[in-house]
């Protein structure tokens, strides 16, 4: 299967490579991007590298997929969207949700290019990998994700305490969802 490129007016959703280790690091390496993250601030391609080989790995065992997000202009690197698929535990092994997770490096906040591409990702997570409910698990101080989330019609379902450990710390997190009937 071939790995798809998803484009709107303003951006272009692709594979990310490791041609492009050095915009990744740049951009996991800010401060900014890091703030919410369960992972340390990047400091080595090696690191980038990592991310990048599980992107591709998640794409080519079907449990997910990681892209690229460009600005369509000039073909600019801006922030990675990704989709973890899950499993119930109903011994199917069936795959009916995704996770998802994105980052903007901040140059690029206010400018809709987020929402226009969780637009474009979600609609192909929805009908062409067969998806029916999509996740965000969020932190709760992270309120531009929630913003972007909640214009783009997820629904707040909860908090999940104490969900994620990270420096020996417990954080509570927000849980968003939206379902393909949702945005039928």
């Amino acid at each position: 299967m071939n790995f798809p490129i998803l484009q709107d007016e303003s951006v272009i959703l692709k594979q990310l490579t490791r041609e492009y280790g050095v915009d990744v690091l740049k951009h996991f390496s800010n401060e900014e991007v890091n703030k919410f993250v369960d992972f340390d601030k990047m400091s080595t391609i090696e690191e980038t590298n990592e991310i990048i080989d599980w992107g591709l790995s998640l794409f080519k065992n079907n449990n997910g997929i990681l892209w690229g997000i460009f600005r369509k202009s000039d073909n600019v690197f801006m922030g990675q969207l990704n989709y973890v698929l899950r499993v119930d535990n109903n011994f199917e092994g069936k795959k009916h949700r995704a996770e998802i997770g994105f980052d903007l490096s901040p140059s690029f906040w206010g400018n809709g290019y987020m929402s226009a591409s969780i637009k474009l990702a979600n609609n192909y997570v929805f009908n062409e990998m067969g998806m029916n409910r999509i996740e965000a698990i969020v932190h709760p101080l992270n309120t531009r994700a929630h913003t972007t989330l909640r214009k783009i019609g997820f629904s707040k379902e909860g908090i999940l305490r104490e969900y994620v450990l990270y420096h020996n710390n417990y954080w509570d997190m927000v849980l968003f969802s939206l379902l393909k009937k949702e945005i039928l």
